[in-house]
């Protein structure tokens, strides 16, 4: 097998995952679920996401960080950051 590169991340790949994101997010949301638990993020914490994908981790972190909390959410994808941002104008909503 082919050894992924970041840049492949940065393209195909991500691509890829954008195709079939809600299905990817819904298989990874209970490992998130339990990490974001674990953070257990405070109100008025400033946080960086790296790896955000779709942005839907960085959506619940912003709802436990609110009301004067941040959130940044980077990720090699620019398609995945397109779409985090594209929910994020729709409230957050990740459907």
């Amino acid at each position: 097998m082919d050894r992924l590169e970041p840049e492949d991340w940065a393209g195909e790949m991500g691509e890829r995952w954008l195709a079939q994101l809600d299905r990817f997010e819904s298989m990874i949301s209970p490992v998130g679920d339990a990490l974001l638990a674990r953070a257990a993020f405070q109100p008025g914490e400033r946080v960086v996401d790296l790896g955000c994908g779709g942005g839907a981790t960085s959506f619940a972190i912003a709802e436990a960080v609110a009301p004067r909390g941040h959130v940044l959410g980077l990720d090699i994808s620019a398609a995945l950051v397109q779409e985090a941002t594209r929910r994020g104008a729709l409230g957050g909503s990740t459907t």
